[in-house]
């Protein structure tokens, strides 16, 4: 198989291109399909009449799945520990449409700065402070000098930052670029243990069968999808812990019980299912280490265990709150590790009603409702970084009662109804 390059319209692939007309997305040349390896051991006996009990071990591994990295990031000089230290050592220069310097000196000053750049104008000075601790978010960059046009904006610290690194890219001329390459891997391992009946004609007309399943499981990556960047740029290694979809506990009881004539030859089909709590990711959503991608995650100096999920509407976490903090700008990441939050725990309970009629000999006909989540319990979740920077910095109550709070909900109570012919 030939190596894969620049993705193009022959490869299957929309090519975005830059004004310079160099692509801005492409698949690394060692590029391969994800394999997946699984190995199941299991049995079955009946351990009364009509009982049996099933138990089965499975383990998925996963390998080559396909992760996002930035393929023009700057490359940090070599003799500096991060970018950080690079900047304080290194003031910006910038020249103007009159060909005047304005510098920029970097800082490291008060962590509560929301400003980040120390107050002044180009028509009066040139030379600013920008500080590195500065829990502005913008990104805004260092105006740009035309002829005839003084503007004497002196940006954001991130975009400041940015600009003075640009020169270290590969390819100054490009931002962010993206490249896919094959170096994701997963891993599932779970037992599942069943108990069943068959299917019994009881007194009075009534019959059915039951279910019973818990499911022990573990499941890891070092990714959300194919478009998942790592904090670090490419260090997915670093990314590696308990998948988003991971519930260590599932219990899961369904049945089918058919009812006699004078309930109206009913047959009801429930399904409960109860799931211990799923991880949840902290990010900043802000790109403090200057690699253009806004996965960077905050610090933390607490315990992670206190890092649970909260109803909306309790009480604020103030001193738990206090414990987070941002990055230093051009410091590599938090401390936090990925998927470190302890979401909630969550239970369902469908049902389906369906009746059967005979039409003729060989035709019938069954209506049914199907009825999902029919408690209308609550199921939340969480997006793949949801703390934001006003979270952090801003005591504002309003603002502050999203913290840890789940950003949505899903399946909430639907009904359906149908109609099968069998013939």
């Amino acid at each position: 198989m030939a190596p894969l390059g620049p993705c193009t319209t022959s490869t299957g692939f929309n090519t975005s291109v830059s004004s310079a007309g160099n692509p801005l997305r492409r698949v690394d040349k060692n590029l391969v399909i994800p394999e997946s390896y699984q190995f199941n051991i299991g049995f079955e006996r009946e351990v009364v009449k009509g009982w049996s009990l099933e138990v089965n071990f499975t383990t998925n591994k996963t390998v080559h799945l396909w992760r996002d990295r930035n393929g023009n990031v700057p490359v940090l000089p070599s003799g500096y520990a991060d970018w950080t230290a690079y900047l304080l050592a290194n003031d910006y220069k910038l020249a103007n449409q009159n060909a005047t310097i304005r510098t920029y000196h970097f800082v490291l000053g008060s962590n509560t700065d929301a400003s980040g750049v120390t107050t002044c104008s180009f028509t009066t000075t040139n030379t600013c402070n920008v500080n590195l601790n500065s829990i502005n978010f913008s990104t805004t960059a260092p105006a740009a000098a035309s002829t005839g046009n003084n503007n004497n904006a002196t940006g954001a610290p991130v975009g400041i930052a940015r600009s003075a690194i640009a020169q270290f890219r590969p390819n100054p001329s490009l931002g962010e670029t993206s490249s896919i390459g094959s170096g994701g891997e997963a891993w599932y391992e779970g037992l599942v243990v069943q108990l069943r009946s068959r299917y019994r004609r009881w007194a009075h007309g009534f019959g059915g069968s039951f279910r019973l399943a818990y499911t022990l499981s573990k499941t890891m990556d070092d990714g959300l999808n194919n478009t998942a960047n790592a904090q670090i740029n490419g260090d997915f290694p670093d990314e590696w812990a308990r998948s988003l979809q991971d519930r260590r506990h599932r219990i899961a009881f369904s049945g089918s019980f058919d009812t006699p004539s004078w309930m109206g030859k009913l047959r009801f089909s429930p399904l409960w299912r109860w799931g211990s709590s799923a991880p949840f990711n902290l990010g900043t959503g802000l790109d403090r280490n200057l690699d253009d991608v806004s996965t960077d995650r905050p610090i933390f100096i607490g315990n992670l265990s206190d890092v649970i999920w909260r109803a909306p509407g309790s009480t604020v976490p103030s001193s738990l709150l206090a414990q987070f903090s941002l990055p230093t700008i051009g410091a590599k990441g938090g401390n936090l590790p990925r998927n470190a939050g302890i979401g909630p725990s969550f239970y369902t309970f469908d049902l389906t009603v369906t009746r059967e009629f005979k039409l003729a000999d060989r035709i019938r006909m069954r209506p049914d409702i199907e009825a999902y989540n029919l408690l209308n319990a609550a199921v939340f979740s969480y997006g793949s970084g949801f703390i934001n920077f006003n979270d952090l910095t801003i005591t504002s109550a309003t603002t502050q009662s999203t913290f840890l709070v789940p950003t949505r909900t899903f399946r909430s109570r639907q009904f359906r109804f149908g109609i099968r012919f069998d013939f």
